[in-house]
């Protein structure tokens, strides 16, 4: 299972903010200007052939986001710079009404909710859902809902202990996705009722609760009457943090394919999920986002999250090629060794 490493992120974003201030586009590696052709024949675009096509559009947003000035200024001063040192003229040195606009009045200082969904493999962001930040449906629990297309049977979701809702874990059962979450405050685990699996372990029933104002009657009347639930007892141990006993509830019953240890285990790699939401926002500068309009404002948030995923790449990629080469390695050693055997 791969892990995440945040200062091994940072420094990685820090190579790539040095490499594009060098000029050239960023991340070209792992997302070539055919590709992105590729990608818009696909989906209809049409575009005039001016300065700022949909490429040089997004090499701009790109650099903004991994460069420390994220200024519209800034970014069409590395345009030119970008088409000076390729024998180009340099286009307008106005940035246009796009960083020109002005907050009205009475508006404040807007928030948005996110929800991402995390590979814990990879670290890199499978979906994003944005919503305003308070209102019915907008919880983060509404917001994962309209993620559960990307779900596909048989996958897992480890979540903390807001995602234990006897709702989401049946919906999410109803789907083929099993769930691993912590133990929500509002139950209290006993065992010594259910169907005992060892010690601290346990399978028992949640009676179905009343229906929550999430979801319709309809939907909840399809509800099944009850849900079959493990609880287990573990022990979080990490070298550095504080060592915890908790109780995981999960859909995953089966004791021998999934003991106790790797409940343990798994959960604890929950945390990564926390380094990664936390590199997406500080090292990735996501924390603030200043455009002026929701429409821009979403672009935005999907430029960061695309960055984000190319650092993974490269990240991956960098990982893959240290692999390789210790394969390539011990696979000389050893055929050295069988050689001098043989001799």
């Amino acid at each position: 299972m791969a892990q995440s490493f945040s200062g091994r992120f940072r420094r990685q974003v820090e190579f790539l903010r040095r490499q594009f201030l060098q000029g050239g586009l960023p991340l070209a590696d792992v997302l070539s200007a055919d590709l992105v052709r590729q990608v818009l024949t696909a989906v209809g675009a049409v575009w005039y052939d001016r300065v700022y096509t949909p490429l040089v559009t997004l090499w701009l947003l790109l650099g903004q986001v991994l460069s420390p000035d994220q200024s519209c200024r800034a970014a069409v001063a590395r345009l030119n710079a970008h088409r000076v040192a390729r024998g180009e003229r340099p286009c307008s040195a106005r940035t246009g009404a796009y960083c020109q606009a002005r907050q009205q009045p009475g508006l404040g200082f807007p928030l948005a909710r996110l929800a991402a969904v995390f590979s814990l493999a990879t670290g890199a962001v499978l979906d994003l859902a944005i919503g305003r930040y308070a209102g019915k449906g907008q919880s983060e629990l509404g917001l994962l809902r309209k993620l559960w297309t990307l779900l596909r049977p048989g996958g897992i979701v480890l979540a903390d202990r807001l995602m234990c809702a006897w709702t989401e874990m049946v919906m999410l059962k109803q789907r083929g996705v099993d769930s691993v979450c912590r133990l929500t405050c509002h139950r209290t685990a006993d065992f010594r009722r259910g169907r005992r699996l060892g010690p601290g372990d346990h399978v028992v029933e949640w009676p179905k609760p009343p229906k929550p104002r999430s979801i319709d009657r309809a939907t909840y009347d399809a509800l099944p009457g009850s849900l079959t639930v493990r609880e287990t007892r573990v022990r979080v141990e990490q070298p550095g943090f504080r060592t915890t006993s908790l109780v995981v509830a999960t859909t995953l019953l089966d004791a021998e394919a999934f003991t106790a240890a790797d409940l343990a285990d798994l959960y604890r790699a929950r945390w990564n999920a926390e380094l990664d939401l936390r590199s997406l926002k500080r090292t990735m500068q996501m924390d603030v986002l200043r455009c002026k309009t929701p429409e821009l404002v979403r672009k935005e948030v999907w430029a960061h999250v695309l960055a984000y995923n190319l650092v993974r790449a490269v990240m991956a990629q960098a990982a893959t090629c240290r692999r390789n080469r210790k394969t390539l390695y011990l696979f000389i050693t050893r055929n050295r060794k069988e050689v001098s055997e043989e001799v």
